[in-house]
């Protein structure tokens, strides 16, 4: 993956604190924009379109234990913390485990400034280095999900399910995580926020390994007065950041970019990219409000699009990593659908009766009747002895001879015959329409020559079963400048 370009202010700090940190300067990078971002949401805006939103960028670090998560956010609060004055050490709490969590935190603090001099400020910044532990915590509250979706797109917040109702107006949280990999895996991505397009709003950034440096050395005083600057200019009154007139053709290819994409990976990998176009906007205004412009120019928005377009290889790698652990991991179960889970057990237990394998399959009985309908399985009931009478369960071509049925009625079964091989049909009594059409549907499989094949259908099955690239996809992927991207992303 190409490295991200480091820009302005922000990307002069980070390069000059760098070589003094065992870690990836882009983990630096990115946590300082989620900082920056958040001291200035206050009243910095973006406008595209016509709409104006809170300029909010969520990061994540990936990476292993010990790989420099830490030392990533111990020289981002080193770069920032001089430039941002009290707001790091005012605004900064740990993360969340709940909905309702998030909107008591912003409740409390609105409630707290709403009589300050600059009025109420909802600003927050949360920094959770043990993501996975939040993320665990979180599956318990339904409301998760929904809540820090609207928290990033700047909805109101609503807790009803207290004694007193909260709601906060104009949220202006940013979250930024820890985690590593195998964790990412087991509570983001093997969760339901990952399909939910929650995880779409944090942009994962995984870290590189880095030389090890031969003593601990403190970290440098650096200049960073334009910053401080800076921070002044965007609390100094409310401010709109648009889009330049020589940018908007750049801006053009950034959408369709995302949407190509979109239309081409997995749903599981183009779920978690389908908010690149909106990221860019975001993380150009940074850019642009770091400089004291309010206007994104064509240079500031494509370095805003290369940190993106590294945050999106990040994560489609992150989730291919996690499709092929869950498929190919050794000594690892590969999920079934429930027809290849039926025809699995009655194949490895002939004959099971019908509780055995509804209960041991956990499946239903539609499922089971639905299978019987097409002939791939067939049902044999036993002989009556004035109770119900048995039904056991049997592969076509595998079921015994049947059992009349002493009530005046019978059914059908199919049998292979030992000295010819040919499958013939057994029949007492008269039959109805239905039974006849299923038994002419095994018969005529069995005839043919052809024993039913049976096929376990697996989730990686299907993976390598996605249909072919949709006819415009292919031809957006003509136009030049968005195919150079393409071809490098």
């Amino acid at each position: 993956m190409k490295t991200p370009t480091l820009y302005g202010p922000i990307g002069k700090a980070v390069r000059e604190v760098s070589p003094y940190s065992e870690t990836d300067p882009v983990g630096i990078y990115a946590a300082a924009l989620s900082m920056w971002s958040a001291a200035i949401a206050g009243t910095v805006h973006v406008s595209s379109r016509g709409k104006a939103r809170r300029v909010l960028l969520w990061s994540a670090l990936v990476a292993g234990t010990g790989r420099g998560k830490g030392n990533a956010l111990r020289a981002a609060e080193h770069v920032m913390s001089e430039p941002l004055g009290r707001f790091l050490d005012t605004f900064t709490t740990g993360g969340f485990t709940s909905g309702a969590a998030i909107i008591s935190r912003l409740s409390e603090q609105a409630e707290a400034t709403s009589e300050s001099e600059g009025g109420t400020d909802t600003r927050c910044l949360s920094i959770s280095e043990e993501w996975s532990e939040d993320l665990f915590q979180a599956r318990k509250d339904k409301k998760f999900g929904t809540t820090i979706r609207k928290a990033w797109d700047g909805g109101t917040l609503r807790n009803s399910t207290v004694k007193e109702p909260k709601a906060v107006e104009q949220p202006r949280v940013v979250l930024h995580c820890h985690i590593t990999p195998a964790e990412f895996s087991k509570y983001a991505l093997g969760g339901s926020e990952a399909q939910g397009g929650s995880l779409n709003r944090i942009m994962p950034i995984t870290l590189r390994a880095v030389p090890m440096l031969d003593d601990e050395h403190e970290l440098p005083a650096i200049d960073t007065e334009a910053l401080s600057e800076a921070y002044t200019w965007a609390r100094s009154k409310p401010r709109t950041i648009s889009l330049a007139e020589d940018a908007k053709p750049l801006w053009k290819i950034v959408r369709r970019y995302g949407r190509v994409l979109g239309e081409s990976l997995p749903e599981t990998q183009a779920v978690m990219i389908e908010r690149t176009a909106e990221q860019t906007l975001r993380v150009a205004a940074v850019l642009a409000a770091s400089e004291c412009s309010e206007v994104i120019t064509s240079d500031v928005l494509e370095v805003a699009f290369s940190f993106v377009r590294y945050s999106v290889q990040c994560a489609t790698s992150l989730v291919a990593d996690h499709e092929t652990s869950n498929t190919k991991q050794p000594g690892r179960r590969t999920a079934l659908d429930v027809p290849s889970r039926i025809l699995a057990f009655v194949s490895s237990n002939p004959g099971c009766s019908s509780t055995a394998l509804l209960r041991t399959a956990k499946v239903t009985k539609a499922y089971v009747q639905e299978l019987v309908s097409t002939g791939a399985l067939v049902m044999v009931k036993g002989p009556a002895s004035g109770g119900r009478r048995a039904e056991t369960y049997w592969l076509a071509g595998q079921a015994p001879e049947a059992q009349a049925d002493h009530g005046g009625s019978s059914r059908h079964s199919t049998v292979r015959s030992r000295t010819t091989g040919s499958t013939q049909t057994q029949s007492t009594g008269p039959t109805s329409p239905e039974h006849s059409h299923q038994a002419r549907t095994v018969s005529a499989v069995m005839e043919s020559g052809a024993r039913p094949r049976l096929r376990l259908v697996t989730n990686e099955a299907k993976t390598t079963q996605e249909p072919s690239q949709p006819k415009e996809t292919r031809q957006a992927l003509k136009v030049e400048s968005l195919a150079d991207l393409l071809s490098q992303w």
